[in-house]
């Protein structure tokens, strides 16, 4: 015997034809859409992490560029502002992940070089729901060291 819907009585279920599809899609999405943000989350920290890296290591290769002739001549030991720069951005350019933003050394005592370094990370997820780019910036700051 088989059981059909008579006169008086509706199908089972008729009213929700197609509904468990329309679920399947959106949770799909909700699980993607989940996914995306810890992936490239996960890539924006990094990014974020690698900025004050890659900036540190820069403020650092700038310290290293000390006036030879100002000290030789017994002055103040001071930090040559262009080569700083100069080494600033190499160390930038060889990381390949990042721009150098700003580069300066400080004018009072000419031993403090501050570095400003941007790196920019694309989503690879979340870019599927139309986010940019994420952008990091950083600071640091190295003076040469005093013996």
């Amino acid at each position: 015997m088989s059981a059909r819907a008579g006169p008086g009585r509706a199908r089972l279920g008729s009213g929700e034809r197609g509904s468990l599809s329309l679920f399947v899609v959106i949770f799909a999405l909700s699980v993607l859409m989940l996914a995306g943000l810890v992936y490239d989350g996960g890539l924006a920290i990094t990014a974020r992490q690698r900025a004050a890296d890659v900036a540190e290591e820069a403020a650092r290769a700038g310290a290293n560029a000390v006036d030879v002739e100002a000290l030789r001549a017994g002055n103040v030991l001071a930090v040559d502002g262009g080569q700083a720069c100069v080494n600033a951005a190499e160390v930038v350019r060889r990381d390949g992940d990042g721009s150098l933003e700003s580069c300066w050394v400080d004018p009072v005592g000419q031993q403090d070089v501050h570095v400003r370094v941007h790196v920019s990370v694309r989503p690879t997820l979340l870019a599927l729901f139309g986010f940019t780019a994420f952008q990091a910036t950083s600071d640091a700051s190295a003076s040469p060291l005093q013996q």
